[in-house]
C-alpha cells in the first residue's frame, strides 16, 4: 500500500491495476493509500475505521479501475456497506486462449501536481491485490509524460497492455474506466521512466495478448536462477542456463518433478521453517496446475486464510559481465508462456550489481536471500495426489467457469409488502448445465451466509431471488459451488459482480446515511477532513488516533477529540481550503433529508454562508 502513496506535492488523478484473485476489503483499503489517513492500525492489521474509509472511497473509487480474473474475487469475511463503492471500480476479465488465466499484477498511476506535467508510477508485482503475508516482489518505475507526439518504442509493449485491457471484459466496461484506459496508454507510451540506480536497460514483456505467444529470455545466457512457486517439466528444461543453475521453489513442487529436471540445475533449494509461517499453498496453484495438464497436485481450498510461504516469480541471468533480471507475474510453468495474460519486466546492468550471487547475497558477508533457504531434500514418499478430491474440484470449477460465462444480471423491485423493502432477482441469460453431483449456493455479500444461502435453481431463467433493504443492494453476489462423491464433498467459493437494472438511485445516499448515523461521527469526519491539510502534526494524530466511541467532549459530540471547531476552520481557510470544499459537499448530501439535517453539528449552518463566502475571496489565492 505504501507503494500506491503519492510523492509529496502529487495527487492521484487515475488508477488502473490488474491481479489475478482479488480481495474486496483489500480494494476497499487502498484509497487509504492515496490520503494522509493510514491505511493500517498499531499492529499492522488493515484499518477499520469507517470514516477514514469512507472519505477515501468517495474521493478515489471513481478513479480506480481494477481488472481480474472472472471468479477470482474472495467472498469477504466481512462485507461493511461500503463496499457498495467499489462496484464500477471491479472489472472482470478472461484470456483469449480457453483453458488460462488472467495473472498479471500490474498498478499504473496518473499522478498530478499543482505546476508541472503529470507523472506515471509504474508497479510490476508477483503478488495479488490480497493481505496475503508470502514473499513477493514488486518494482517501482516513474517518470513524466515528455511533450513528444509519438510514444517511445520501448514503451510500446506497456500501452499495447493497457490498451488490450478492456476487449477481455465479460461485461460492458464503464465509461470512466474506458476513459483511463484511453488516456493512460496514450500517455504511458511517452513517458520516461527512470530507471533504478544500477540498471540500464528496460522492456516491458506482456504475454498472452490475442492468443501470442512470447519468449523473453533468449538463449545464450552463462547460468540462470529461477525463484517460482509453482513450475512444471516442460517450462524448466526449456529454461537456458539450467546448468550449474539454481531453482527455489516450494517443498511439495519440487518433490512433483521429474528427477531429471531437477538434476540439470546444479542447486535446489527451498525456504527455511523459519521463513514460513505457514505451510499453505494458494490457490491460484489450482488454476496453474489445471491449465497446463501437467496432472501435478492441485491447491487446498484456503478461503478466508491469508497466505504466507515463497510466492515471488523472478528469474535471473548472468551473460558474461552482465546480468539480465525478469520480474513480475509469470511462474515456471508452461501456462504462463503459453496462453496466460501475464506481464515480466527485464532489467539490464552488471553482473558484479544484479547477478546470481548479488540477488543471492553470496557475494559478500552480509545477510542475504540465500540466507533464508536451505537445500532442497526430496521427501522420502511423497504423497499421493487424492484422486477423488481432484475429480470434485475439476467439476466445481467446471462449474464455476460455466457461471462466469452465464450473462448473469439482477433486475430490482420494490417490495409489494413492505417499505423500504426491495425484491431482487438473479437471472441466467445462458444455461448452465451442472451434474447432478454439484450444487450452487449464492447470496448478496451483504447477507451472511447462515442467514442468506438459497439453492440456486439452474433449471430456471430466474435462479435466484433476495429481499433486501436499500442499503443492502449490491451488484456483488458469493457463489458456493459444491461437488460431491459419496462421503467426500468439495466446494469452491468465489464472487460474481453482477450488473443491476432497476436500482434505486438514492442507494448510495442511503450507504452514507448508515455510516453517519449520528451527530458525532458527522462531527469527526469534519474534524479529519480539517486535519488531512494541517501541519500541525499533534491535531492529525489526535483526530485519527480516536475511534468514534472515545472520550466525550465539551461540545456534547460523543466520541471526537476536544478540539475547537471554528478556530480549525478559520485555520482552514489559511493553509487548507479545499477542506472546506470536502466538507461543503458532505454538507449538501446531508441537508437532501431531515434526517440528515438534524446530524450537521450544532451551530455549524449559522457560520457556514460566510465561511463559503471567505473561501471565494481566497479562492484564486488558492490556484
Amino acid at each position: 500500500m505504501e507503494a500506491l502513496r503519492p510523492p509529496v506535492g502529487y495527487e492521484l488523478d487515475r488508477a488502473i491495476g490488474t491481479t489475478f484473485s482479488l480481495d474486496l476489503l483489500a480494494l476497499l483499503t487502498a484509497p487509504l493509500s492515496f490520503t494522509i489517513f493510514g491505511w493500517e492500525e498499531e499492529d499492522g492489521s488493515p484499518t477499520a475505521d469507517p470514516l477514514a474509509l469512507f472519505e477515501g472511497l468517495r474521493r478515489y473509487s471513481d478513479r480506480i479501475s481494477i481488472f481480474c480474473q472472472a471468479g477470482q474475487i474472495a467472498v469477504p469475511t466481512s462485507s461493511p456497506l461500503l463496499l457498495g463503492y467499489l462496484e464500477d471500480s471491479v472489472i472482470e476479465v478472461t484470456p483469449p486462449t480457453p483453458g488460462r488465466i488472467f495473472h498479471p499484477k500490474v498498478w499504473a498511476l496518473r499522478l498530478t501536481s499543482a505546476d508541472g506535467p503529470a507523472m506515471y508510477r509504474l508497479l510490476v508485482l508477483s503478488r495479488n491485490l490480497s493481505f496475503d503475508r508470502s514473499w513477493d516482489t514488486v518494482l517501482v518505475l516513474e517518470g513524466e509524460v515528455s511533450g513528444r507526439k509519438r510514444g517511445s518504442t520501448v514503451n510500446r509493449p506497456l500501452g499495447e497492455f493497457f490498451t488490450a485491457l478492456p476487449g477481455l471484459a465479460v461485461r460492458e466496461v464503464p465509461e470512466h474506466a474506458r476513459e483511463a484506459v484511453e488516456l493512460i496508454q496514450e500517455e504511458i507510451r511517452r513517458t520516461d521512466f527512470e530507471l533504478p540506480l544500477g540498471f540500464n536497460n528496460v522492456r516491458f514483456w506482456p504475454l498472452g495478448l490475442s492468443g501470442r505467444r512470447q519468449w523473453p529470455f533468449g538463449e545464450r545466457v552463462g547460468r540462470l536462477l529461477c525463484i517460482s512457486p509453482f513450475a512444471t517439466k516442460g517450462l524448466l528444461d526449456r529454461l537456458p542456463g539450467r546448468a550449474g543453475g539454481v531453482l527455489v521453489s516450494r517443498h511439495e513442487e519440487l518433490d512433483a518433478l521429474d528427477p531429471k529436471t531437477l538434476e540439470a540445475f546444479g542447486q535446489s533449494y527451498v525456504l527455511r521453517q523459519e521463513a514460513e509461517l505457514e505451510d499453505e499453498l494458494p490457490e491460484e496453484a489450482t488454476e496453474e496446475a489445471s491449465g497446463d495438464g501437467s496432472g501435478r497436485p492441485t491447491s487446498e481450498d484456503h478461503e478466508g486464510e491469508t497466505l504466507s510461504g515463497l510466492h515471488a516469480k523472478l528469474y535471473v541471468v548472468d551473460a558474461g559481465w552482465n546480468a539480465r533480471i525478469w520480474t513480475g507475474s509469470a511462474n515456471a510453468t508452461h501456462a504462463a508462456f503459453s496462453g496466460n495474460i501475464e506481464f515480466l519486466v527485464e532489467l539490464a546492468g552488471k553482473k558484479s550489481f544484479c547477478g546470481i550471487d548479488r540477488v543471492l547475497g553470496t557475494s559478500d558477508d552480509s545477510t542475504g536471500f540465500k540466507d533464508l533457504l536451505q537445500r532442497y531434500e526430496p521427501t522420502t514418499e511423497p504423497a499421493e495426489r487424492d484422486q477423488t478430491r481432484a475429480r470434485l474440484e475439476n467439476r466445481a470449477d467446471d462449474v464455476r467457469r460455466d457461471l462466469v460465462g452465464s450473462s448473469l444480471r439482477a433486475s430490482i423491485t420494490a417490495s409489494e409488502d413492505a417499505a423500504d423493502r426491495f425484491t431482487v432477482v438473479l437471472h441466467m441469460e445462458k444455461n448452465v448445465s451442472a451434474p447432478e453431483d454439484v450444487s450452487v449456493r449464492c447470496w448478496p455479500i451483504t447477507l451472511r451466509h447462515e442467514q442468506a444461502a438459497r439453492v440456486f435453481d439452474l433449471s430456471s431463467a430466474s435462479v435466484a431471488q433476495f429481499e433486501l433493504s436499500l442499503e443492502a443492494i449490491t451488484p456483488f453476489f458469493a457463489f458456493e459451488v459444491t461437488a460431491t462423491e459419496g462421503e467426500a464433498r468439495f466446494s469452491r467459493r468465489f464472487v460474481l459482480n453482477v450488473p443491476l437494472s432497476g436500482a434505486p438511485e438514492n442507494r448510495r445516499e442511503a450507504m452514507v446515511n448508515a455510516l453517519l448515523s449520528d451527530r458525532g461521527r458527522v462531527m469527526r469526519l469534519i474534524l479529519m477532513l480539517l486535519a488531512e491539510g494541517s501541519p500541525d502534526e499533534r491535531q492529525i494524530s489526535l483526530v485519527l488516533g480516536r475511534s468514534c466511541t472515545g472520550e466525550t467532549s465539551s461540545s456534547g459530540t460523543g466520541g471526537v477529540p476536544n478540539i475547537p471547531l471554528f478556530e480549525e476552520i478559520v485555520r482552514a481557510l489559511w493553509n487548507n481550503p479545499r477542506a472546506l470544499d470536502r466538507i461543503e459537499s458532505m454538507l449538501a448530501r446531508l441537508r437532501r433529508s431531515e434526517r440528515g439535517t438534524e446530524l450537521i453539528p450544532e451551530g455549524l449552518e449559522e457560520i457556514w454562508p460566510q465561511v463559503m463566502e471567505a473561501r471565494g475571496a481566497t479562492s484564486g489565492e488558492d490556484a
